[in-house]
């Protein structure tokens, strides 16, 4: 998989999610669980 394929998969999950940045993205993650630190 390409860096652009994972930029563009991860961009439209932030619009799903209402997230404006990365670091939204990895808080929304970590709260959920479903990010490991």
């Amino acid at each position: 998989m390409s860096t652009r394929t994972v930029e563009t998969h991860r961009a439209h999950i932030q619009q799903k999610l209402h997230r404006t940045s990365r670091a939204e993205l990895v808080r929304y993650t970590l709260d959920r669980g479903l990010l490991e630190t």
